[in-house]
């Protein structure tokens, strides 16, 4: 984890950061954690994207990130979080029971806003209620574990400090289709439903200041991947030139894809500049997709 929060936030002991200010409030040290694993709706993100719709209310994608570790202290954690908080009278946590276990979430907040809740003595799970709810339903047995398969995918990386599984995400606009409107919506402009891996499997490692990244996509067949191979390098080439960055551009450069039958490989590393560039270019990103077309 330590390389983990240089790489993020600068020194990793310089007390400063979203980490530091973490371990300040709940007591529990990120670089003492065996893993870190998470659960997003991104159906729910990629929807609000592609329609470009404005949400009067904003509400989170349900998420859940479970942490574990030996060295995690239930009640000094709630201990320290309610001292933390004890400065905002708008903050009230309220444990109510769910399947057995205890979510604890704000009274004050909407049903999407932060809760936390402990699967096991060393496992702490954070994220909205409903992120929760949905790995709480996973750890009681009520909901199906991801398949074999996908966990296999992701072993075949080799050794990891994250990973992630990604499914076929149903129901994307296509822009390539006449229903798909791209006005406003650089997602849908980029086809973003056009050619959906079945699967994908993402693995990082952190090495001295430096993320290897490392991602399989599996399609339906071997000449998808060949479509999906030729239209994602088109598809990088052109964000790297709309978008001027010259940290983007190295990095595009240095991605590494390769087809084998029905599946891409991408391999790149990326330091502590090509990160900054990296998140320069999704608040770019993020602007792009929440403007709205004028009338």
């Amino acid at each position: 984890m330590e390389p983990l929060l240089g790489l993020l936030f600068g020194g990793a002991g310089d007390g400063a950061g979203f980490f530091s200010e973490f371990e300040a409030d709940t007591g529990i040290s990120l670089r003492s954690l065996e893993f870190v694993e998470m659960y997003m709706d991104f159906g729910e993100v990629f929807e609000l994207a592609m329609t470009g719709a404005e949400d009067l209310e904003p509400k989170l994608p349900d998420l859940g990130i479970a942490l574990r570790g030996d060295d995690i202290d239930q009640d000094g954690f709630v201990s320290m979080l309610e001292k933390a908080n004890e400065g905002d009278p708008g903050v009230d946590y309220e444990a109510t029971g769910y399947r057995g276990y205890q979510i604890h979430a704000d009274t004050n907040e909407r049903p999407g806003g932060f809760a936390f809740s402990f699967a096991d003595q060393d496992t702490l799970l954070l994220g909205t209620q409903d992120g929760i709810k949905a790995m709480l339903d996973v750890a009681a047995g009520a909901a199906p574990q991801i398949s074999g398969e996908a966990v296999r995918a992701l072993d075949s990386l080799g050794d990891r400090d994250f990973g992630m599984i990604l499914l076929t995400l149903e129901g994307l606009p296509d822009a390539s289709t006449e229903s798909g409107d791209a006005s406003g919506n650089p997602l849908a402009a980029f086809g973003l439903g056009a050619l959906s891996p079945q699967l994908t499997v993402t693995a990082l490692r952190f090495e001295d200041r430096v993320m290897r990244v490392q991602t399989l996509e599996f399609y339906e067949n071997e000449s998808a991947a060949a479509t999906a191979k030729e239209y994602n390098e088109d598809t990088m080439a052109m964000m790297g030139s709309m978008f001027g960055s010259p940290g983007i551009q190295a990095l595009i450069a240095d991605t590494d894809i390769r087809q084998d039958g029905n599946s891409l490989s991408y391999t790149s590393s990326v330091d502590q500049s090509g990160m900054a560039a990296i998140m320069d270019f999704l608040s770019l990103f993020t602007e792009l997709g929440s403007a709205q077309p004028q009338s």
